[in-house]
């Protein structure tokens, strides 16, 4: 029996999305703190982090995707979210898939190669090959309501050295680029490889997980986090997985389009639940009564941008210096201005809860203190 899957039937077998729980135990989160596309901003990340006077022990933490990629610190930012679970938590984004599927794919290749050379003892060649499937990747189908245990990322197991021919007809099949190849084979390890094909396409926070005194009267009953965007046409469970990926805008008829040109989707949303998305950097903060939009562009140079439930807030730091330069996509003409930050230190940015790298010196760290969250501002 052929241990070959198709596409279509590996990703079904993929996680699509989780629901945060608050099991009988478990106390409920005071808020919610989301985060826009990281791309390897670690540094930054740190420092909203601290804006945002987080806490550990209270606050959950959701990233909507895109941790990797045009930054320079993208193995820092996977490993802290990796080793948080599940009090922080990730979106799988259009760029995280990139080294996912990569890895699935190796996997894959492995796999054929196990059920052509070798057999366990007392099992079938089909049966033996399945350890080194990529559907064996662990998954979390929903988020533990007891510990970080249930939550917790197995490694693949050791890989089988492929050939020069393997490894090639793996790469022509996922086109990956070679920044994103460098990091996969020698900055991330088996753990933040696995770790990456178990990040959910999108996560629901029901209001029953904010503790009673802090859920108020602007957190709807349902909060959903996506990448990129949802086709209103649809109900969560029927979005397709290239949409939420990669959608920025409606087109004429009604359809769903990664390119600029088109309305934004959020104008087509008219909730009940509210959707808070990043990967449309061009149009930077977006703000409606149903949707938020956090990718402002840190990679950028821009700014990191989080949104607080429930009081809505919106907190951004600026981004240190340009990483990457903008690839402005088919429809827009300009990228949107960032997100505006005053000064009013409240909290210590090198607090342990907070850490993400050790390569700045406390020195070099004190002197980017100039900036903390702009104050309230509500979607309504």
């Amino acid at each position: 029996m052929s241990t070959k899957k198709s596409k279509k039937e590996i990703d079904r077998r993929l996680l699509d999305g989780v629901t945060y729980e608050i099991g009988p135990d478990e106390t409920p989160i005071s808020r919610a703190i989301i985060i826009g596309d990281v791309h390897g901003c670690a540094v930054e990340l740190e420092e909203l982090l601290s804006a945002c006077e987080y806490e550990p022990l209270s606050d959950l933490v959701i990233l909507v995707g895109d941790l990797i990629g045009k930054g320079p610190a993208s193995r820092d930012v996977v490993r802290y979210v990796r080793t948080r679970l599940p009090r922080v938590v990730s979106i799988m984004g259009n760029h995280d898939e990139v080294l996912a599927e990569y890895h699935r794919a190796l996997l894959h290749e492995q796999a054929q190669f196990v059920a052509t050379n070798t057999v366990v003892e007392g099992a079938s060649s089909s049966e033996s090959a399945s350890v080194w499937c990529p559907l064996s990747s662990p998954t979390v189908h929903d988020l533990p309501a007891a510990s970080s245990t249930a939550c917790a990322v197995a490694p693949s197991p050791a890989p089988v050295a492929l050939t020069v021919e393997q490894r090639a007809k793996v790469l022509e099949q996922c086109s990956i680029k070679d920044a994103y190849l460098h990091l996969y084979e020698n900055e991330l390890n088996e753990e933040d490889r696995a770790f990456l094909c178990t990040m959910p396409l999108w996560c629901r926070l029901p209001r029953t997980c904010f503790a009673a005194e802090h859920a108020c009267e602007t957190l709807p009953d349902e909060v959903v986090i996506v990448h990129a965007g949802i086709d209103p046409r649809k109900s969560l469970e029927r979005q397709k997985r290239k949409h939420l990926l990669n959608m920025r805008t409606i087109c004429s008829d009604g359809k769903p389009s990664k390119a600029g040109e088109g309305d934004g989707w959020v104008n087509s949303w008219h909730g009940p639940q509210l959707i808070v998305f990043g990967h449309d950097a061009v149009r930077g903060l977006q703000l409606t009564e149903f949707a938020v939009g956090l990718d402002t562009g840190c990679c950028y140079g821009k700014a990191l941008t989080a949104l607080i439930l429930p009081e809505r807030r919106i907190v951004a730091v600026p981004a240190h210096e340009m990483y990457s330069a903008p690839n402005i996509p088919l429809g827009y003409s300009s990228m949107a201005p960032a997100p505006q930050s005053s000064v009013d230190h409240t909290k210590d940015p090198d607090a342990e809860s907070c850490k993400i790298t050790d390569e700045s010196s406390s020195d070099e760290r004190s002197a980017r203190r100039s900036f903390q969250p702009y104050g309230s501002r509500s979607t309504k």
